[in-house]
């Protein structure tokens, strides 16, 4: 996604800032108003989950710093978001990892919005023979991925 934007921006004098951001720091939205603030953006892409987060939203709007959301389901006007084809994506993923000759996928799923992956993961169990297995994703994926492995069909891929 960074190689895209920074080939678009090429020659445009704008530069791409890639900033970290925790949406579980209780100071999280300041912290993110004084970071825009500071550096005078003139707009930011926003990927998920901040992406989101409508109080970011309202952030940017009561700023006037322009912003395009990534999700994978529109929250937002038309001219605000780009939307993901997350059901494609995951279709395609497990057909690749099928097609590799592996027969037991484990999925670590994230917030409701990653529903649509696990979703054709599953469809393409259900035509091939293959096996999906979800789990859900906490604080840490760790624990979740170690208890997949431990089953006595672990996932193999």
């Amino acid at each position: 996604m960074q190689l895209g934007m920074l080939d678009a921006m090429r020659g445009s004098g704008y530069e791409l800032v890639v900033h970290p951001c925790n949406r579980g720091n209780p100071t999280f939205l300041a912290d993110f108003r004084r970071f825009i603030e500071r550096q005078k953006l003139s707009g930011v892409v926003l990927t998920p989950s901040v992406s989101e987060d409508d109080r970011v939203k309202a952030i940017l709007d009561e700023i006037g710093c322009g912003y395009i959301r990534i999700a994978s389901v529109p929250v937002d006007e038309p001219a605000h978001i780009i939307v993901s084809n997350d059901r494609q994506g995951g279709r395609a993923a497990a057909r690749h990892l099928a097609e590799l000759g592996h027969t037991r996928i484990g999925f670590i799923s994230g917030p409701p919005a990653s529903a649509p992956r696990m979703s054709a993961t599953a469809a393409l169990s259900k035509s091939s023979r293959i096996a999906a297995s979800r789990s859900t994703r906490t604080a840490s994926s760790r624990a979740p991925t170690r208890s997949r492995l431990a089953f006595p069909a672990a996932p193999n891929c």
